[in-house]
């Protein structure tokens, strides 16, 4: 059973990411900001990370850029999602050490792709 952290400030994405990895028969932990996803992260090392670029409190790159740091999750695949336009944010992300990107809105579908691959590369 793969254990996946969540990252976002927003319940309903929360909800939604919760809901779509129901599939993957994984222990999920939600956590709405990256000082509460690091202390899962300590805890017990996932198999995956999703984490929101706009987070309260560590951005969401500055939290990539510590789970980078880590030796138990330097290779620790890591999704990043946002619901800004904004292209150059994925090339940010993608330079701070997320493996792959989704705009918001995503569909459960594109959801599930995304974290199929990230957990079986």
């Amino acid at each position: 059973m793969p254990r996946i952290v969540i990252a976002d400030d927003d319940p309903d994405i929360l909800t939604l990411i919760r809901a779509t990895l129901k599939a993957f028969k994984a222990d999920v932990i939600a956590c709405t900001d990256a000082e509460e996803a690091l202390i899962e992260i300590d805890h017990a090392p996932p198999d995956l990370i999703i984490s929101d670029f706009m987070l309260p409190g560590i951005s969401g790159i500055e939290f990539v850029k510590k789970v980078r740091e880590h030796r138990s999750t330097a290779a620790t695949p890591i999704l990043m999602v946002t619901g800004h336009t904004n292209y150059a944010m994925e090339g940010r992300a993608i330079a701070a050490g997320a493996n792959r990107f989704l705009y918001k809105p995503f569909s459960p579908s594109q959801l599930r792709v995304a974290v199929r691959q990230l957990l079986t590369a």
